[in-house]
């Protein structure tokens, strides 16, 4: 299991939704929306490297319910980042 980072530019539109007046109401961002890509890179992709550890998303979904309620599920693999050998 991992622990969901969201995007910031996705935490700035949702703060701007639900600052609007005339804002959706809960049914009509009903659905399912699914990541493709982050900024110009399709999945997978690498979200963050540096020479020790890298962060790569693999999938991410969110799941709406006309009710307000939903989910979030995907997958995203860390650990050390790729080295490669001089010579």
């Amino acid at each position: 299991m991992f622990a969901v980072r969201l995007h910031p530019n996705l935490v700035i539109v949702a703060a701007l939704t639900l600052a609007c007046d005339e804002s959706l109401g809960p049914g009509d961002a009903a659905g399912t929306y699914v990541l493709r890509q982050v900024e110009q890179d399709p999945l997978p992709t690498t979200l963050s490297a540096n020479e020790f550890f890298a962060v790569r998303v693999i999938s991410d979904t969110i799941r709406m319910r006309s009710d307000g309620t939903g989910t979030i599920s995907g997958a995203a693999r860390s650990g050390a980042a790729a080295t490669r050998r001089a010579g």
